[in-house]
């Protein structure tokens, strides 16, 4: 498997991974306003589903670095898009973790959503930066805007005060995601 059908295949779990908890939430919400758990089990799964959706999309950036370097080296742009994608993929899945801690205690961490706060801070010039990059690599070809699409996706998520307008802003960033990955795909072809 090619490093470009390696970066494909794990944005495109990933983003369903992340899409179906989010999606999951919107149709049959399993938190109560002060994000305490109303049905622990299927939350569970929900998080679960996030954990892994956003490891495999941090995977995805991170697999897709060779084919972001131009003669053997990433540019700035790249390198810095990739560190931040990855790490706000983490902070997104840490913030799971300590949601998961919160399901098992009934004792939820401030710290997880401080996480994902962060998340979003690191995602959207990461995104950003990693679309600019992608700009100039054939491979990518129209599939550069699809970061940019995903990081406007997270500022509406995070400025948006209630449901549904934060989910579905949250919605956006693994749609551009898994349309990524088939970008990915289809130009390995």
């Amino acid at each position: 498997m090619s490093q470009r059908s390696s970066a494909g295949s794990a944005a495109i779990i990933g983003g369903v991974l992340a899409l179906v908890s989010v999606a999951a939430e919107l149709i049959w919400p399993v938190q109560n306003a002060d994000g305490t758990s109303r049905e622990p089990l299927l939350h569970l799964v929900y998080v679960l589903a996030w954990i892994a959706g956003s490891s495999l999309i941090g995977a995805a950036v991170w697999w897709m670095r060779p084919l972001l370097a131009a003669d053997g080296a990433l540019s700035r742009k790249a390198s810095i898009g990739t560190w931040l994608s990855v790490a706000g993929c983490a902070a997104f899945a840490l913030s799971g973790v300590g949601l998961l801690i919160g399901i098992a205690t009934g004792s939820y961490l401030e710290a997880a959503f401080v996480l994902f706060l962060v998340a979003y801070a690191l995602l959207v010039p990461g995104q950003i930066l990693l679309a600019l990059a992608m700009r100039s690599v054939p491979a990518f070809g129209w599939g550069w805007v699809l970061p940019i699409i995903g990081a406007i996706g997270l500022l509406v998520a995070f400025a948006a005060e209630t449901d549904p307008y934060h989910d579905i802003g949250l919605l956006t960033f693994p749609i551009a995601t898994v349309g990524l990955g088939l970008v990915l795909l289809k130009a390995d072809d």
